[in-house]
């Protein structure tokens, strides 16, 4: 495991540590670990990027007004309803702590910096356990039942690593369940805009208890930028504006974040692509006899080797290949044998298959042994 990251918390994406461990040039590496849109930067926010050299000699704006008044202006809610940020991790630390939540409840396997950032709040933490048997489907009526006593619940929506969510109807019953409770709903959207249709953005409103986290680095590629923004009533937003580090949202991320929301075009081919390429890459790997995959809303799948005595073998032989999984080994309740992938272009799935289908074949693996 990649103890490199801080709190000794492993992520997918880190390809200099990947490359270091199997010494496999980083150019080599097939990364399926990351969920970053395989379309690439749309072309209108490369042309912002290059026209914005200037702006890295001079202080951004501590506010990022432009930025919060175009969210404002997508999700139909005043920019007091908004907080940019450092990517939608820091937006996250940032809620939690002006919570500070007493008792709070995660749902898991889930995101793995949601449990770290309760503990550093030194808040106890209870937890829901998602049912393999069930495709790690939500329960309302658990998550219902666990509430007393909660300060707040964390939500990934969908979530992530089994790319699972609520129907709408579903969803608004728990907001409106924690609203009458006084519980803190702090919902992470980041792959929300792989399924629109399953945002409840409009629901900070009418919600005092209610804030959502958006990411930017996910379907619009800035991952190394760092972008991400935050909903929530006026009251939520203006504190947590207190506690928000000065200038926390970059120069060049407010200029290439609002090139981005306003790229619509760009937006309706990756969803056009996305429902196509998650559909064939599903289909692909429920083909194949010795992997269970489950369905997702977001750009990822999560899929479990039936048999886990073949996971050394099989973990062995794609890493030589230059194929990196997320190894899901470190997220609550689950173990070894569970792999994160992402979907990549066609040509990169079709091989993917294709090298999991002869990787998992008995006599491969005896080969491999």
């Amino acid at each position: 495991m990649n103890k490199q990251n801080r709190g000794g918390v492993e992520h997918g994406g880190n390809l200099r540590d990947f490359s270091e461990r199997f010494q496999i040039h980083a150019n080599e590496i097939m990364d399926f670990s990351s969920n970053i849109n395989p379309l690439g930067i749309a072309a209108s926010v490369a042309s912002v990027y290059h026209e914005s050299l200037s702006e890295i000699t001079r202080y951004p704006d501590p506010a990022a007004r432009e930025l919060c008044q175009e969210i404002a202006r997508m999700y139909t809610l005043k920019p007091e309803n908004v907080i940019a940020g450092n990517g939608s991790m820091s937006l996250l630390e940032l809620a939690v702590r002006t919570i500070r939540p007493r008792r709070a409840l995660l749902v898991e396997p889930c995101f793995v910096e949601y449990r770290r950032l309760l503990e550093m709040v030194g808040a106890h933490i209870e937890r829901i356990t998602l049912n393999e048997k069930n495709e790690f489907r939500f329960s309302l009526a658990q998550i219902e039942r666990a509430m007393d006593g909660i300060d707040m619940i964390i939500l990934g929506h969908p979530n992530n690593p089994t790319g699972t969510a609520f129907e709408r109807l579903e969803m608004l019953s728990l907001i409106a369940s924690a609203k009458k409770k006084g519980v803190y709903l702090l919902v992470d959207e980041a792959f929300c805009d792989w399924c629109p249709d399953f945002s409840v953005s409009q629901e900070v409103k009418k919600n005092n208890t209610l804030i959502i986290t958006r990411s930017l680095t996910k379907l619009f590629c800035l991952a190394g930028i760092r972008s991400g923004f935050a909903l929530g009533s006026k009251k939520i937003i203006k504190k947590m504006k207190t506690l928000q580090e000065t200038w926390s949202c970059n120069a060049l991320a407010q200029r290439l974040s609002i090139a981005a929301l306003r790229d619509t075009e760009y937006k309706g081919r990756c969803l056009n692509w996305f429902r196509t390429e998650s559909a064939y890459f599903f289909k692909g790997l429920s083909s194949l006899q010795e992997i269970k995959v489950y369905p997702s809303l977001a750009n990822f799948f999560l899929i479990k080797l039936k048999d886990c005595g073949k996971y050394p073998s099989f973990l062995e032989v794609l890493t030589t290949k230059g194929i990196y999984l997320r190894d899901c080994r470190n997220f609550k309740t689950l173990g070894k044998g569970f792999f994160r992938v992402a979907i990549r272009l066609r040509e990169d799935n079709d091989l993917l298959l294709k090298i999991f289908n002869n990787v998992l074949s008995p006599q491969q693996l005896c080969m491999e042994k």
